[in-house]
């Protein structure tokens, strides 16, 4: 899920969204290290983050410092018998969240060449849309297979 991060200063009585630590977007060292980065000061209690899915107005906002784009997706590496009809996890799924424009696939292909546990031709990288994703009753966004990632 695409989501708008918005750091501002002061209350905000018409803001449309969460703060950062009520809302579905996993907050990682990264993300607080690019929030940092935009201008978040957690030693400055007037200054805060509001969430807001990417397809939605945030509401009319005033002393904004600036806004980070974020997607969280679900990732799961996953293994198969011979034939490939059974196919099951080899790692219990986790949430990746990104700042800027990495798509499903994006994720999917750097997690394939970059893991080091799944061995062979029979494995691939599932991805989904959002944090915590139902794995077994959602269609993923993206598939990167182990027989075409040559290293």
């Amino acid at each position: 899920m695409a989501y708008t991060l918005t750091i501002l200063r002061g209350e905000q009585p018409n803001a449309n969204g969460d703060e950062l630590g009520d809302s579905d977007v996993p907050v990682t060292a990264e993300l607080v290290e690019r929030l940092e980065a935009a201008g978040l000061d957690e030693n400055d209690t007037d200054i805060w983050v509001l969430v807001t899915p990417a397809d939605e107005d945030p509401g009319e906002l005033r002393n904004v410092i600036a806004t980070v784009d974020v997607t969280t997706y679900t990732v799961e590496i996953q293994a198969s018998n011979a034939d490939g009809s059974v196919w099951q996890a080899v790692a219990p799924a986790e949430n990746v969240t990104v700042t800027g424009h990495e798509l499903a696939q994006d994720i999917a292909i750097n997690v394939a060449y970059n893991q080091a546990i799944a061995d062979g031709d029979n494995w691939r990288v599932m991805v989904w849309d959002g944090a915590n994703a139902d794995t077994d009753n959602r269609t993923a966004a993206a598939t990167a297979w182990g027989q075409d990632i040559r290293r």
